[in-house]
């Protein structure tokens, strides 16, 4: 008798042992299925080399026929046969060796390697995997002689089944391979049957599993809410996460690879949220990653699953993966999306989904680093395995200094000004290059500058006024800025020396956005002790060395005082009149310097020499 049939306990999923005993007997069946594929209680199918693009337009979404549709027999035909029945143009075959992109608004259906055999009494649960779930593709199972998504039961057939997934990227282009891993299923050997209430009761005075983290970030056991099933609630403070309450997904073309970990910047992909109020506007059709306030802490011998939809708040999808596997600690992250009529406000501690509890029996594997597992301990609204880790201290550092608009224009356009493309440049055709520049637009900048290990915006640089201060005697104004990051945005130039003073153009410089940002960058930061000259520009700067540098386009102008210079912003430690040549003659001042400082050092005392006319008599 097969081992499957043994194990009739109801309630039940197998656990690892048992999933390695089916692979033994052939009731799961594939070419060279690993080890890596067991799971503590699941396991985890391969994408095979076939794929389908099914028209969704004029098909919707796809499950198997009945043999006779004029037959109310129960009866379906297989996943292949009822395919077959579509017309060709409706279902475009594809091989998948090589890899294969699959685009946001399609539909695709793909077989995967291993086939499964029911007994009676035996039933499917299939989950997608956490890491495609945090990308948004929605990956629902389907199988041979079955018309339900993501589970089969033996009443439709005890024969050999065939598992496809039908496949919609719901958020990001993505790249599939052949082999990628992106469900899990489960297999019970009797009904699915979940914990009842009276159970989690026991079983959470046995080992509690929900934890709240205190102030002090020592953990506590959760007081349960229970009812038919456990629920959950929205982390919004941010306290755990440098202030980053969450994740919301940017639109960007540049598909993932679905086989490649860490590829990618998370800042590319997903905009950072910051709220010091625990507070989150929710705007209807986005995609969010958010996080659980309580730690899920889950036995050895029991698996969850969250509920995808909840009536206790929102209404939408609140997760895409939602099974935690045995062993799992940490926090839980949900897929969100509304699909309220308008916009909806999230709370900090809001119930937002509720956990089904399943018991097993202990495997002799559990979910943990020691196994490969990617989410151990995770903390926050993590971004799936894909990408670079998400740097929260930096967004949350720099989010309010970031999230804000700066004056860009087309590089080309400002470049065509130029004669060479580095370095500094005497002035060329002001006129028309102010009229250029009228032409600019306005950007978020978090968009445009680079963050910590990604490119930022180079197609259209951040136009930026840069002043040099000149005194008497062949001095120009030199300083420092101030090492502490929390408090300032600028973290590329800290603790580097400067002889300009400058910054970004903002809207309310309009509508001389030049000429009022010059005076409002040199109100803010340096005290003229004497009469001083009206700006005159002298060139223009541009470089290529750092990520920093290639999204900036310098404006260079001189300004002339009689009298001392000292500097007035408190993000500057230090600063006053220096002597050129002093500077110039330094053999440590390439190390000293911000790169464009070093880049105008072998030209500040000619444009010095050339613009003595503006001194103040």
């Amino acid at each position: 008798m097969s081992f499957l049939l043994d194990l009739m306990v109801e309630g039940t999923c197998l656990n690892s042992q048992q999933i390695r005993q089916l692979v033994a007997e052939g009731k799961i069946r594939g070419l060279d299925i690993q080890e890596s594929q067991i799971q503590p209680s699941s396991f985890d199918p391969r994408v095979s080399n076939e794929l389908f693009i099914l028209d969704r337009e004029r098909r919707g979404l796809f499950s198997p026929e009945r043999y006779d549709p004029e037959c109310h027999d129960g009866k379906y035909d297989s996943v292949y046969r009822s395919l077959e029945r579509l017309p060709r143009r409706e279902r475009i075959p594809v091989d998948i060796t090589g890899g294969f992109e699959l685009k946001k608004g399609f539909t695709y259906l793909v077989r995967l390697e291993e086939r499964i055999t029911l007994n009676r009494g035996g039933n499917l649960r299939f989950s997608p995997k956490s890491s495609v779930g945090r990308v948004f593709l929605d990956a629902r199972a389907v199988t041979d002689f079955n018309p339900c998504y993501d589970e089969s039961h033996w009443r439709y057939s005890t024969d050999e089944l065939q598992i496809w997934l039908l496949l919609q990227p719901l958020a990001f282009n993505l790249v599939l391979n052949l082999g990628d891993k992106l469900n899990q299923l489960r297999v019970f050997p009797g009904n699915v049957t979940k914990l009842t209430p009276e159970e989690l009761v026991e079983e959470f005075r046995r080992k509690p599993f929900l934890y709240r983290k205190k102030p002090n970030d020592e953990l506590e056991p959760a007081i349960p809410i229970i009812s038919d099933n456990i629920q959950i609630h929205l982390n919004l403070s941010g306290r755990y996460s440098e202030g980053v309450i969450g994740l919301r997904a940017r639109s960007n073309p540049t598909p993932i690879d679905l086989s490649k970990d860490a590829q990618h910047p998370a800042e590319d992909y997903y905009e950072p949220l910051v709220s010091r109020d625990g507070k989150l506007d929710l705007k209807k059709d986005e995609h969010y990653l958010l996080s659980s306030e309580e730690l899920l802490d889950i036995p050895e011998d029991m698996n969850v699953e969250m509920q995808m939809h909840s009536n206790i708040r929102i209404r939408g999808e609140l997760h895409l993966a939602g099974f935690a596997d045995n062993g799992f600690r940490g926090d839980l992250v949900f897929e969100v999306k509304s699909s309220e009529r308008s916009d909806v406000g999230l709370r900090d501690g809001m119930p937002i989904s509720k956990l089904e509890v399943f018991r097993t029996e202990k495997p002799d594997k559990v979910y943990s680093k020691e196994i490969g597992s990617h989410y151990f301990g995770q903390i926050g609204p993590k971004p799936p395995k894909y990408f670079r880790l998400f740097d929260y201290a930096y967004a949350a550092r720099n989010y309010a200094k970031l999230n804000r608009d700066v004056f860009c224009q087309d590089r080309k356009l400002l470049m065509a000004f130029r004669k060479s493309g580095e370095g500094f440049e005497p002035a060329q055709d002001l006129e028309g290059l102010l009229r250029c520049i009228g032409r600019g637009f306005f950007h978020s900048r978090y968009d445009c500058d680079p963050a910590t290990d990604s490119g930022g915006d180079e197609l259209v640089p951040q136009i930026i006024p840069y002043i040099l201060v000149f005194g008497p005697n062949g001095k120009v104004f030199r300083y420092v800025r101030a090492e502490n990051i929390e408090d300032y945005g600028e973290h590329t130039l800290f603790g580097k020396h400067s002889i300009g003073v400058g910054g970004h153009i903002n809207r309310g410089d309009a509508p001389d956005y030049v000429s009022k940002s010059i005076k409002r960058e040199l109100s803010e930061e340096v005290a003229f002790h004497g009469m001083r000259s009206e700006p005159r520009f002298v060139g223009t700067l541009f470089s290529s060395i750092k990520p920093v540098d290639r999204v900036h386009f310098g404006l260079v102008y001189a300004i002339y005082s009689n009298g001392d210079v000292v500097p007035k912003e408190s993000s500057i430690t230090s600063g006053r009149l220096f002597s050129i040549d002093e500077i110039v003659e330094d053999p440590l001042a390439g190390e000293k310097f911000e790169t464009w400082s070093h880049l105008l050092l072998p030209y500040a005392r000619k444009i010095y020499d050339v613009n003595q006319d503006l001194m103040p008599r």
